[in-house]
């Protein structure tokens, strides 16, 4: 009888902790794993019903590429992380779809390297 007991606690144990479920949270859908974020994660605008954010996650953390979008479901950003840490290439447009700017991070910080143009497409600085 001992040996059932421990043998459906450890199975309960392992169904809980272990194996990944699907999940949805505000708006959002993916996989917890130990209790956290893992994988891909897609959010959707409660108004709209448009994808509002698609994004990887690991660990609970961003990791891997982020996009967001305006509720009309044009791009408004795309960024690439590193255990939540901006990491690689962020750029960002106006809701007609001008890029707004664009610049390089490295492990959370931002490089020199940085354009900015204003929402009819013309260079702002470089």
């Amino acid at each position: 009888m001992k040996y059932l007991i421990l043998v459906l606690f450890f199975s309960t144990l392992n169904a809980c902790v272990l194996i990944p479920k699907f999940e949805t949270h505000n708006g959002c859908e993916g996989v917890i794993r130990n209790g956290q974020k893992e994988g891909r994660w897609v959010c959707t605008n409660p108004e709209t019903k448009r994808i509002a954010m698609i994004g990887e996650f690991a660990e609970g953390k961003k990791d891997g590429k982020l996009e967001v979008f305006y509720p009309t479901g044009e791009t408004e950003s795309i960024s690439h992380w590193r255990k939540g840490l901006f990491h690689g290439n962020f750029k960002s447009y106006y809701p007609n779809g001008q890029r707004q700017y664009e610049m390089y991070y490295t492990n959370g910080n931002r490089s020199d390297w940085y354009y900015e143009w204003n929402s009819k497409g013309e260079e702002i600085n470089e």
